[in-house]
């Protein structure tokens, strides 16, 4: 899977830069997108040429990069193509909000297409789709359940299925049953570009993009910065490696005070539970409500303004950050200042975006090492 990193990406600069359809560009164009634009033009041009794809993205960006490849898809003028767009509820203000702006998009576009909803059983009665023979491509807003009935009704042939988006996935995945439902659907598409779409990039989107086995060609982009490494952090943290580390910082806490950073707090309250039995935890409010503290472990989520609030008192030997963050140099260092004095000898283990960060972070005195599948404890 191809990561690409939401700093320094490159917007269209012109409508020209970008080999798409005639449609798609009225949409761009009705959307304001040019050279003042922000559309990612290499994320763009993979998802028009077909790429499978994670994209966690906010507010309107998601819709729009979901919307402006499927477009582009059904410009291609063939009747027999079916684009599935499966979505939790039909009904939830999000999903309406989707649909919206999608027909508005066909409007921009100018092209003859047949939209469906279909997300009860009484879609499915006298005169209704089964009886469908499209002379016009088709697209399906659905949810999983109604996708099956729309197969076992062969209201679809499966060859004829060129895409699959999957909106607002970490709603639809966290089911594991709709994962194991979309995936031998998904397996008898004969040629079918897979986009799993969502706000938050949470662990069950990451599984379910493994489990449907997303294309080694495919992309991911999250403009967050949260989780474009959650993939490696899941990976770390089932790994013998992270045990490790964890055994090595909850020794070093029976004397002195150290700094576990969680993924979220699912993760924090696990570990918290988990090592509660062999050193003294804190948790942020127990911190606040406490004068002096001179040895154990806080337990915390990777919220960095929220850890910023709080100071530990004693001297901080070790700040282990187990979540799927990159932290920017300059948090870093507000980090470290927040809990030690600047030159205090600490150890940090995370992982670090560029050797000039490094290098700020040494300049404190502080040891710091990149915790990686091979890193050596």
């Amino acid at each position: 899977m191809e990561i690409i990193e939401p700093q320094g990406l490159e917007p269209v600069e012109s409508l020209d830069s970008i080999e798409m359809k005639e449609a798609t560009i009225k949409c761009l164009q009705a959307d304001g997108i040019s050279e003042a634009g922000y559309i990612e033009k290499h994320v763009l041009s993979k998802l028009i040429a077909g790429d499978d794809a994670l994209l966690q993205l906010r507010g309107n960006m998601l819709p729009l990069y979901v919307i402006y490849p499927i477009i582009d898809l059904l410009a291609n003028a063939i009747p027999e193509i079916y684009v599935l767009i499966v979505m939790n509820r039909l009904d939830a203000q999000s999903s309406k909000s989707f649909i919206s702006s999608f027909n508005k998009h066909l409007e921009h576009s100018g092209l003859n297409v047949a939209v469906h909803l279909v997300s009860h059983e009484k879609d499915f009665g006298p005169g209704s789709l089964i009886a469908v023979n499209p002379t016009t491509p088709t697209v399906f807003f659905t949810t999983v359940d109604m996708m099956v009935r729309l197969k076992a009704e062969n209201v679809f042939q499966s060859k004829s299925v060129f895409a699959m988006i999957v909106y607002e996935a970490e709603y639809v995945l966290r089911r594991h049953i709709n994962v194991k439902t979309i995936s031998p659907i998904l397996d008898d598409f004969e040629s079918c570009q897979l986009i799993l779409a969502c706000h938050d990039g949470t662990e069950d989107v990451f599984n379910g993009a493994e489990a449907l086995s997303l294309a080694e060609d495919s992309i991911m982009i999250s403009q967050d910065y949260i989780n474009l490494h959650a993939a490696e952090h899941y990976y770390l943290m089932n790994s013998a490696l992270t045990d490790k580390l964890v055994d090595r910082v909850v020794e070093l806490s029976k004397e002195n005070v150290a700094v576990l950073i969680c993924h979220d707090a699912t993760e924090t309250n696990r570990l918290k539970i988990k090592l509660a039995e062999r050193t003294q935890v804190y948790t942020l409010t127990k911190v606040a409500e406490l004068n002096l503290i001179t040895n154990g472990l806080l337990i915390t989520p990777q919220v960095i303004s929220t850890i910023l609030d709080s100071k530990p008192h004693g001297k901080v030997c070790m700040i282990v950050n187990l979540s799927g963050v990159v932290t920017p140099p300059d948090r870093y260092l507000e980090m470290l200042a927040s809990y030690m004095d600047i030159g205090e000898k600490c150890t940090v283990v995370s992982k670090v975006g560029t050797r000039d960060a490094l290098k700020s972070i040494e300049e404190l005195g502080v040891t710091f090492q990149e915790f990686t599948a091979s890193t050596e404890l």
